[in-house]
């Protein structure tokens, strides 16, 4: 059953506790990811062999990727303050394994976030580059991508209106840009689902530490009362 968790927002999140700020931050990229992932599984699911299909589950999982990385960067700012630790010793078993799994991934700079997550949220879900990502990265923009592209046709669907039409070739082109960081997906899927735990135990922790739960009402069908009942 669905709870509602209700709040005076200044009471919960002080505007001058850095810890607050950023785990809004946090929790912004937590409603992003799990929206573009939503979205995503559901097109997979759709099973659907369409070339229109294929452009939009390719389209949901770069703005997955995207989200997930912002929503990484608002964790590391997050793992930078004092008090931290003390919060993430109180969370249940799940939480802190999550915790554990995105603090030495996002600390190791060979690891899933520093390259190809951050490949992917450069190269595919927010830019549209023409030239080189850089000689370390060994990865082209649409100019390498096109120079390299090896498969042998493409196409356009011109629909009866604008919203019908889609630019197939863009989508195959640009798959070829990040095309080894696209065949490590299942990390991206691994990845998101550590952040949803982390986002939701710390939160939990973060009242009990602060002696905030008190401050919140949680409503479902059947009764209201406090988290510290």
């Amino acid at each position: 059953m669905q709870e509602i968790w209700e709040f005076k927002v200044r009471e919960v999140f002080n505007p001058d506790c850095d810890i607050a700020v950023h785990l809004l931050r946090l929790m912004a990229g937590y409603n992003d990811t799990i929206t573009a992932y939503k979205y995503y599984l559901e097109e997979v699911k759709r099973n659907n062999k369409s070339k229109i299909s294929e452009t939009e589950q390719v389209y949901f999982f770069k703005l997955n990727c995207g989200h997930l990385y912002e929503a990484m960067l608002a964790f590391r700012d997050l793992m930078d303050l004092s008090a931290i630790s003390d919060i993430c010793k109180m969370m249940e078993k799940e939480g802190k394994e999550a915790y554990e799994q995105l603090k030495q991934d996002i600390g190791n700079v060979n690891g899933f976030f520093n390259t190809k997550l951050k490949i992917l949220r450069d190269k595919m879900a927010v830019h549209y580059d023409k030239e080189e990502y850089g000689k370390k990265d060994k990865i082209g923009g649409f100019k390498n991508a096109l120079s390299e592209f090896t498969k042998e046709g493409s196409c356009i669907i011109a629909g009866e209106t604008y919203g019908e039409t889609r630019f197939i070739v863009a989508g195959d082109v640009m798959i070829n840009i990040v095309k080894k960081e696209v065949e490590d997906c299942g990390r991206v899927s691994e990845y998101t689902n550590y952040l949803q735990r982390f986002v939701c135990h710390f939160f939990k922790s973060y009242l009990k530490y602060f002696k905030l739960s008190d401050k919140v009402k949680i409503e479902n069908y059947k009764c209201t009362h406090s988290l510290s009942s």
